[in-house]
């Protein structure tokens, strides 16, 4: 139940956090405050002022005050008269009437505590109705909260299969969008990795492009290069052509010539000499004609091997572009 406190008369209450709301000073303050303000004591007015509490403490407390109040009113002296204290002894027929009248005095205080007792027990049945009314009051209102809570209850009973089913969808989807979502998060580091792939891929045929225009460059100097050996390779076969004639001739020459001596011995001591200049002549033709020989066959050579090495660079320029196209399709 929520307190409801007066700040006004709370102030004169104890402020202990730890105290509990109904103590027997805190009943007694609220009830000296009621007092002073001439207000009726009661259970309801304490346990408002209170902010809540049972009424069977707060009714003990409230009964335990009005006994200390009724046991202060008659420890109450009544005070003699300085005339009988004077005349005590004189007048002892004075202290009968006076004794008499005190009688009287406290047959009457009797009477009236008679009735101060009757109104608290009028009170206190007041007090235990007004209790009554309250508690039944707060009953209904809390039989009224539990039919409230067992409609509820009702209410969730019957929807909870519905929320079941409706959970199991939700997560059912939660587990297709968390995979989805881990396929995705798997594509865009394939799409990624593609991407360096391609961007690699591109630098690679741009070096193989830089590659095969140096290849190409190479190729064409080496083309070049086998033209002019092929035509020096022309060329010197032409000579060795021309040399093998030459030599031909001169055989033939010297044969003739020879034959010619055999049968002109007369002549022989002057043809030794042209002999002799001729001899040296075709040795020199045949040195030269064997170096131009080996210089040709040296040629060959290495038009063979240049053009060994144009095929293999013919060979490695398809094969690069073959690279290039399958990169470009890739």
């Amino acid at each position: 139940m929520t307190k409801n406190i007066n700040p006004d008369i709370d102030q004169d209450l104890p402020r202990n956090a730890n105290e509990t709301i109904v103590t027997r000073e805190r009943v007694f303050a609220a009830a000296k405050i009621l007092t002073e303000k001439k207000e009726r004591v009661t259970q309801a007015k304490i346990r408002k002022i209170l902010g809540g509490g049972s009424f069977g403490p707060i009714g003990d407390f409230i009964n335990e005050w009005r006994n200390e109040q009724k046991t202060k009113n008659e420890m109450v002296e009544i005070p003699i008269p300085t005339e009988i204290s004077a005349q005590l002894k004189i007048l002892s027929v004075e202290l009968w009437q006076t004794a008499t009248k005190e009688a009287e005095n406290k047959l009457t205080l009797e009477r009236e505590a008679l009735k101060e007792a009757q109104e608290s027990a009028a009170t206190a049945i007041s007090d235990t109705n007004d209790a009554i009314l309250q508690l039944e009051s707060e009953a209904v209102s809390q039989r009224d909260l539990v039919a409230n809570k067992e409609e509820e209850i009702s209410y969730l009973i019957e929807n909870n299969e519905s929320f079941k089913k409706e959970l199991n969808e939700c997560l059912i989807t939660i587990r297709s969008l968390e995979i989805e979502c881990a396929d995705k998060v798997r594509l865009e580091s394939n799409i990624k990795e593609l991407k360096q792939e391609k961007t690699a891929l591109t630098e690679k045929i741009l070096s193989l492009s830089s590659e095969n225009a140096i290849f190409q460059e190479k190729t064409n100097n080496l083309k070049e290069s086998l033209l002019e050996k092929s035509a020096d390779l022309t060329t010197l076969k032409t000579d060795f052509l021309t040399v093998e004639k030459n030599l031909s001739e001169i055989k033939q020459t010297k044969e003739k010539e020879i034959s010619k001596i055999k049968d002109e011995k007369s002549i022989l001591s002057l043809e030794n000499q042209k002999n002799a200049s001729l001899l040296e002549s075709e040795i020199s033709i045949h040195s030269e004609a064997k170096k131009k020989l080996i210089s040709l066959r040296e040629s060959n050579e290495t038009y063979l091997l240049a053009l060994g090495e144009l095929k293999s660079i013919q060979k490695n320029n398809t094969r690069l572009n073959e690279r290039i196209i399958e990169l470009e399709k890739s």
